[in-house]
C-alpha cells in the first residue's frame, strides 16, 4: 500500500491528523485490509486513497479530507473500469453551499460533564443494568444478526436481513482495525459499537435491539466509546460519520442523538463528480421518473441512495 498523504481539518476545530499517535495500527493498515478482502482501493497519483462503493463508484478517504481536489484526479478517478461517480466533500463557499455535515468529537471539546442532565440520568440507569466489555468475532457472528436487522429496519431500509449481515460481515475478523464493543443485559448481547481505530482517530457504528432501547444501551455504548478513547486513551477525535444523502430518512433523529453527545456538525459540501458521457442523469424528467421508482419501493437503500446522488451531482 503507498504512502498516504496526510490531511489537517481545519473547520472549526483543529484536528491535526498523524501527529500524537495513539492507535498502534495506521490508516494504512485499514486500507490494506479492505484491499485483501476483496475492495478496491485506488491511490490516485496525488497520493489520495478513493475507496469502491456502491460498485460503481469511488468514495476518497478518509471522509473529512476537505481539499479541493484536481480535475485531473476527478478524470482519473471516473476513468476507472466500471466507475462512473467519484464521491467526496469539500468547505462550504459562495458557490458550494452547505449540504451535508460530518459529526466529530474531539478531546477537547468532550467532557462528561457537559452532558445534558437528562441524557446523564439515561446513563446513570443503564450502568445498573448493562454490562459493556469488548466482544469476540464468533460472539459477533452469533449473536448480532437481530440488532443488526433492527437498527436497519428503524432507518426504514430493506437490508436488515440475516443474507445482508452475513455479507458485511463475513470476513470482519481480518481487519486489525476494529473493535467490537457490546453492551449486555442479563448475559444477553443488546447492542455494540464496531469502532474502526486509527492513527490519532477513529470512527463508529451503532446497533441495537429494539425491544431494548428503553435500557439506554446505545446512550451507555457511546458514553463509554467516549470516555475510552477520548478521555482514557486520548485520542484526538472520533468521527461519526457523514449525514446521509437519501431525501427522506430518520436524519434528523440522528442529529439529534449525535449532537447530544457534544458531535459537532461540520457542515461541508458534499459533491459526486459524474464521468461525463453520464451527465444525462441530471435531467429532471430522470430525477422525477426516480423519485416515483422510490416511493414505490420506500425500503430499497440502493433506490434511496441513487436519488439522493442525482440531487448533488456535479
Amino acid at each position: 500500500m503507498q504512502e498516504v498523504k496526510q490531511q489537517q481539518l481545519k473547520i472549526k476545530i483543529d484536528l491535526p491528523v498523524g501527529t500524537n499517535k495513539t492507535s498502534k495500527f495506521s490508516a494504512d493498515d485499514y486500507l490494506s485490509d479492505l484491499e485483501k478482502q476483496g475492495s478496491q482501493i485506488y491511490i490516485s497519483k496525488e497520493k489520495i486513497p478513493w475507496i469502491r462503493t456502491e460498485n460503481i463508484s469511488m468514495t476518497r478517504f478518509p471522509n473529512f479530507n476537505f481539499e479541493i481536489p484536481s480535475q485531473s484526479e476527478l478524470d482519473e478517478i471516473v476513468s476507472l473500469k466500471n466507475i462512473f461517480l467519484a464521491s467526496y466533500v469539500i468547505e462550504p463557499k459562495e458557490n458550494f453551499p452547505a449540504n451535508s455535515v460530518i459529526y466529530i468529537c474531539s478531546k477537547n471539546q468532550y467532557s462528561p460533564t457537559k452532558l445534558s442532565s437528562s441524557l446523564q440520568r439515561n446513563i446513570r440507569r443503564a450502568k445498573k443494568d448493562l454490562t459493556i466489555r469488548q466482544v469476540n468475532y464468533d460472539e459477533f457472528m452469533t449473536n448480532g444478526i437481530q440488532a443488526y436487522c433492527d437498527t436497519r429496519n428503524r432507518v426504514g431500509l430493506n437490508d436488515g436481513t440475516e443474507f445482508h449481515f452475513q455479507n458485511k460481515f463475513s470476513r470482519f475478523n481480518e481487519f486489525k482495525t476494529y473493535k467490537i464493543w457490546g453492551a449486555f443485559f442479563d448475559g444477553k448481547l443488546i447492542a455494540y459499537a464496531l469502532v474502526n481505530e486509527m492513527e490519532c482517530w477513529a470512527e463508529l457504528s451503532i446497533y441495537s435491539l429494539t425491544n431494548y432501547l428503553k435500557q439506554h444501551p446505545n446512550d451507555y455504548l457511546v458514553f463509554f466509546i467516549l470516555n475510552h478513547y477520548l478521555v482514557e486513551r486520548q485520542f484526538e477525535f472520533l468521527n461519526y460519520g457523514l449525514s446521509s444523502i437519501q431525501l427522506n430518512s430518520n436524519k434528523d433523529g440522528l442529529h439529534q442523538f449525535k449532537v447530544k453527545f457534544l458531535f459537532y456538525p461540520i457542515p461541508v459540501h458534499r459533491i459526486f463528480y459524474i464521468r461525463k458521457n453520464f451527465k444525462f442523469l441530471k435531467n429532471n424528467f430522470i430525477k422525477k421518473s426516480l423519485r416515483l421508482v422510490v416511493k414505490l419501493n420506500p425500503q430499497n437503500r440502493w433506490l434511496k441512495k441513487l436519488e439522493g446522488v442525482l440531487e448533488l451531482l456535479n
